[in-house]
C-alpha cells in the first residue's frame, strides 16, 4: 500500500517569538480494507477554520501549538479514503462535509488530561446536480495524561476519519432508498497518461538520471535580460478526452523539460558550479513530473468533476514545487554555499530513489 500522509502545518509560538514548522500526520491504520457501496467522490472543509491543537506551559516560558490548515487538504483526506476502502465508481457519489475538526482546551492557556479532539461531518449525496443530506458523525476522544499530543492527534484523527466512512457504510446498507438515489449506471473514465512525450528539439526531457550540460545552453540572449545566465524548466500537463455513452476517454501527457529556448550562458564567464547547482532545480522538475504522472495515475476520477480533480492535484503539486525550489535556492544561496548544496543534494537523490 502506498502510504499518503494529510499534511496540517503547525505554528509553534514561543515567548521568546521563535517560530518553528512542524507537521502532522494521518497515521495510517494498516486496516484490511473495507468495501464501500459508495465513492466519496468530494470532501468539503469550507467550514474548518485554524484551531488550536493544545497548550503546553514550563516554567516561565508558555508556547502555544495552533494547526494551520492548508487550501488544498481535501485532497489528502480522498487519497486516505482511497487508501483504507475499497469504494464502488457504480455506486451513488457522496461528499463527505467536514463540520468540526478541532481540540476543545478543558481549561484555556493550560495543558489538561481532559483536552479533547472534536471531529463532526455530514454525507451528502450528490447526484444529477442535486445534494441531500444523508448521515451525520460526531466524536470526541480526549487525550488524557499523555504528552504525546501530535502522535494522539494522528492516530485519534485517522481513526475518526475511518469510523466516519465505516459507521456511514452500515447506514447505507440498511437504507434502500439511499441505495436507489443513482439508477443510471456510472460511465467509466479510461485513462492513457503519457510522460514527457514530445519531439526532441528545444525541449529535453528531465527524467530520472537526467544530467545538465553546458552544451545544452544557448549563449545568445532572446529577451532583454542582463543576467548573464539563465536556466528554465518546466513542469506542466495538458489533457484531451473524449465522451461517448460508453464513458469518458482520457489522454494526459504531463511533463517535466529543461527549456533550451530560454536557458542561456555567457560563453566567456566559467559557469561549472552554477551548472551543479541548476542539477537540483532539474532533479526537482523530474522528481514532481513523475509524482504528477503516479498520482493523476492513482487517483479516483469522477464523472463531472475529473477536470477539475486533475486540476485541484496538478495546483497542489506545482505549489509544492515552488517552495521547494525556493527553499533550495535560498538556502544554498544560489548554490554557493557548498556544505548545505550537500545536504540538499543527499535529500534530492532520495527523492529520485523513491521513484
Amino acid at each position: 500500500m502506498v502510504r499518503k500522509f494529510f499534511i496540517l502545518n503547525v505554528l509553534n509560538i514561543l515567548s521568546l517569538q521563535a517560530y518553528n514548522q512542524k507537521n502532522i500526520h494521518i497515521a495510517n491504520t494498516n486496516e484490511t480494507k473495507e468495501s464501500v457501496l459508495f465513492h466519496v467522490s468530494n470532501v468539503d472543509l469550507t467550514t474548518i477554520q485554524h484551531d488550536t491543537i493544545a497548550y503546553y506551559s514550563s516554567g516561565k516560558r508558555k508556547s502555544v501549538l495552533n494547526t494551520l490548515l492548508p487550501d488544498d487538504i481535501k485532497l489528502d483526506f480522498l487519497l486516505f479514503i482511497k487508501d483504507h476502502f475499497v469504494q464502488s465508481p457504480k455506486g451513488l457519489p457522496i461528499i463527505m462535509k467536514i463540520t468540526h475538526l478541532k481540540v476543545h482546551a478543558f481549561q484555556p492557556n493550560k495543558l489538561s488530561a481532559e483536552d479533547t479532539l472534536i471531529f463532526d461531518c455530514s454525507f451528502y449525496s450528490h447526484w444529477e446536480g442535486k445534494k441531500e443530506h444523508l448521515f451525520d458523525f460526531h466524536a470526541r476522544n480526549s487525550f488524557g495524561s499523555s504528552d504525546a499530543r501530535l502522535l494522539f492527534f494522528e492516530q485519534y484523527l485517522s481513526r475518526m476519519i475511518s469510523s466516519a466512512v465505516s459507521t456511514f457504510n452500515k447506514a447505507f446498507k440498511n437504507n434502500t432508498d439511499w441505495q436507489s438515489i443513482n439508477q443510471k449506471e456510472v460511465s467509466p473514465i479510461r485513462r492513457i497518461i503519457q510522460h514527457n512525450l514530445f519531439e526532441k528539439g528545444d525541449s529535453i526531457a528531465c527524467d530520472k538520471g537526467f544530467q545538465l550540460k553546458k552544451e545544452y545552453f544557448t549563449t545568445k540572449k532572446n529577451d532583454s535580460s542582463f543576467m548573464d545566465r539563465m536556466c528554465r524548466f518546466v513542469f506542466t500537463y495538458q489533457v484531451l478526452y473524449e465522451e461517448s455513452k460508453n464513458g469518458i476517454d482520457l489522454n494526459i501527457h504531463t511533463f517535466s523539460f529543461f527549456d533550451r529556448r530560454r536557458s542561456y550562458l555567457n560563453p566567456d564567464v566559467d559557469h561549472d558550479n552554477w551548472i551543479r547547482y541548476q542539477q537540483g532545480h532539474a532533479d526537482l522538475c523530474s522528481i514532481f513530473g513523475m509524482r504528477l504522472k503516479s498520482q493523476l495515475n492513482d487517483y479516483p476520477l469522477t464523472i463531472g468533476n475529473f477536470r477539475t480533480e486533475i486540476n485541484q492535484i496538478y495546483n497542489s503539486l506545482f505549489d509544492e514545487y515552488v517552495r521547494l525550489r525556493k527553499q533550495y535556492q535560498d538556502e544554498t544561496a544560489e548554490g554557493t554555499n557548498p556544505g548545505i548544496l550537500q545536504q540538499w543534494r543527499i535529500q534530492i537523490d532520495h527523492w529520485l530513489n523513491e521513484l
